[in-house]
């Protein structure tokens, strides 16, 4: 974690411009686990004008720069005024020659981020990723543009289930697990992690969990809407493989976006992205549009980069 002088220094860079909640420190404290984040600055006059949060773990000899979980989005940080290119190309190598030496890089950069050309200068590879959103300023509109058979599922789904806010985070994470395990991939937070991370997002009243329970009280269904700005995000969800069929998990979908519209008043949905192709096109054909952004990474370890091909299989 940084030292004290050091998070002083970036709330008060954050404070400066718009950053997403994904590297506000307190975010990164609840999400950081297994590993520790940091941050390095760019300075003129004295003056913080940009920075460059990352996530750093170290296991198996092993040190190496990654996303930690719950965060979609990290690099390069900068105050508006140091946004053309010319300061661009500048400020990034300052804070590229600035970040640790490991034996792997890997970060997903904000959207909005459109310039990693001093990263590939410094023998970077980037790869374009996807979230997909949708306008929900008018929601009458944005039920009207989802496919048929998705309009079919939500009526049959409202027959069969009931959204409602009553559940805990241990009921929650239980059918979150859900997910993984029907993927046979291992959870890549504990409870803790996760109860820790809700708790600070509801204590700041950026989070709200949704439940899809049935007349035996049975959990079909679970989705977590977080806040942004004038941004809601589909955060986290999960669903029973033994209940699929209710349609449950689209009609949670279709309740957090109007509750995102009616409650937050917030204009802009994200899915959080997939590039998985059944999920991409449910998310297309509800009228969600791409937007894409950057996946930058560089090994600087051949023992690392066989490690990560095994482990892919």
């Amino acid at each position: 974690m940084p030292n004290e002088i050091t998070r002083i220094a970036y709330n008060e860079f954050c404070q400066k411009t718009e950053v997403p909640v994904f590297v506000k420190d307190w975010y990164l404290d609840s999400a950081c686990n297994d590993g520790e984040w940091d941050v390095v600055f760019d300075e003129r006059k004295g003056e913080v004008c940009a920075a460059m949060p990352y996530f750093i773990k170290r296991k198996y000899g092993f040190s190496y720069i990654t996303m930690p979980p719950f965060v979609r989005y990290m690099g390069p940080l900068l105050l508006p005024e140091f946004q053309n290119l010319k300061d661009q190309h500048r400020i990034y190598k300052n804070l590229i020659d600035q970040l640790p030496k490991v034996d792997s890089f890997n970060q997903n950069f904000e959207p909005e981020l459109t310039n990693w050309l001093p990263f590939y200068w410094q023998g970077y590879s980037q790869s374009t990723r996807y979230t997909y959103r949708l306008d929900i300023s008018g929601t009458e509109e944005v039920f009207k543009h989802f496919a048929l058979d998705i309009r079919r599922n939500i009526k049959k789904a409202k027959d069969q289930v009931r959204i409602t806010e009553e559940g805990t985070a241990e009921d929650f994470y239980r059918v979150h697990k859900m997910t993984f395990d029907r993927q046979e991939k291992g959870m890549p937070y504990s409870l803790d992690i996760f109860s820790n991370h809700i708790k600070a997002l509801e204590e700041r009243g950026l989070a709200k969990m949704f439940f899809a329970k049935d007349d035996e009280q049975r959990i079909h269904a679970v989705s977590c809407l977080m806040k942004d700005g004038n941004m809601a995000y589909y955060h986290i969800s999960g669903g029973d493989p033994s209940l699929r069929k209710s349609g449950a998990g689209i009609l949670l979908v279709w309740h957090i976006i109007q509750y995102a519209r009616a409650v937050w008043d917030v204009k802009i949905f994200d899915f959080e992205g997939s590039m998985i192709k059944n999920i991409e096109q449910v998310w297309h054909r509800a009228g969600a549009y791409q937007v894409p952004y950057f996946n930058v990474r560089k090994n600087n370890s051949r023992l690392f980069n066989l490690a990560e091909k095994i482990r892919r299989g």
